[in-house]
């Protein structure tokens, strides 16, 4: 394990120029200890219902230790260094409670194994680990039952289709070299090929790096410089919560030079996209009030 972390650092440093990668310095770096710490921990005691709380039962192997199996000691371990890891950077925004999926089997296993040499010894091991299946059934039911994530989820759907819709829309005006400043890059990045800017600094290496704190959001959203994005001079600038797009809209070199545009999708939501006012659409022309500006009606193709 420590020769493949040893290579991996060394392809890191050599391929980016950088140990560690981006997500590390724009949502890791920018925030202090005490803070991460305090958020991460809050993280966990929110997220720990949503999984039954089979994290924390997978430690007991740590309470049993001397009459735990070592493997069951190894996971617990294992699931033990992630909580502390997740509580570290200071957990996460989204929902689900994703950062501690990843150690669910792990957890179960050690669990189910020991709670089950306890109750039934006699029964062979091979024999104890039947039921196991049936509790990640019953996890995965238990997630059936947290509305609020399925509804953010149904959203999120949503809102695929819609970037799906954008994506097209920007083929049909974008061209060979323009560049894309947004935040969360998704779909719409990865279908349209335009340059990307990342305002986020996820995959920007300025903005992770150099990036200026911003007044606290949310992890990942914490750094930004929008005089960096403007010096690039994107075509299309689209919305997001961070920190250049927000200080961008109170910067008047921004406002003078693009203009917004308003997108209407097939759900009726309205969206803006900002277009740089030398390079506006060819088949729409430019309003004379700046701040109405024109409303284009969006449908699938």
């Amino acid at each position: 394990g420590a020769l493949f972390l040893a290579l991996q650092l060394a392809f890191r440093r050599y391929h980016y120029g950088d140990w560690l990668p981006n997500t590390y310095y724009a949502k890791v770096s920018s925030i202090t200890l005490a803070e991460r710490i305090g958020l991460g921990w809050r993280y966990l005691l929110a997220s720990l219902p949503k999984v039954g709380f089979m994290p924390l039962l997978g430690l007991l192997p740590l309470v049993l230790w001397r009459r735990a199996l070592a493997l069951c000691r190894i996971t617990a371990l294992i699931s033990a260094g992630w909580l502390a890891a997740v509580v570290w950077m200071g957990g996460d925004h989204f929902y689900c409670a994703r950062f501690l999926l990843p150690i669910l089997p792990l957890a179960a296993l050690a669990f189910f194994e020991e709670t089950a040499r306890l109750l039934l010894p006699r029964i062979p091991p091979e024999r104890r680990l039947l039921p196991l299946p049936l509790l990640g059934v019953l996890l995965g039911a238990l997630s059936l039952t947290q509305t609020d994530d399925l509804q953010r989820r149904y959203r999120e759907i949503s809102e695929l289709r819609d970037a799906k819709i954008l994506a097209t829309f920007l083929d049909r005006y974008a061209e060979p070299g323009d560049a894309l400043a947004i935040g969360a890059i998704g779909y719409v990045g990865y279908h349209t090929k335009l340059r990307i800017i990342d305002m986020y600094g996820l995959i920007d290496r300025h903005i992770a790096r150099f990036g200026k704190r911003n007044a606290f959001t949310k992890p990942g959203h914490l750094v930004g410089d929008e005089d960096y994005v403007l010096a690039r001079r994107p075509r299309f600038i689209h919305p997001s919560f961070s920190r250049s797009y927000q200080n961008l809209l109170h910067d008047e070199r921004f406002l003078s030079t693009y203009q917004q545009i308003r997108l209407e999708f097939p759900d009726r939501m309205r969206k803006a996209l900002w277009v740089r006012k030398d390079r506006f659409l060819p088949d729409i022309p430019l309003p004379s009030e700046p701040a109405l500006g024109p409303l284009i009606h969006l449908a699938p193709e």
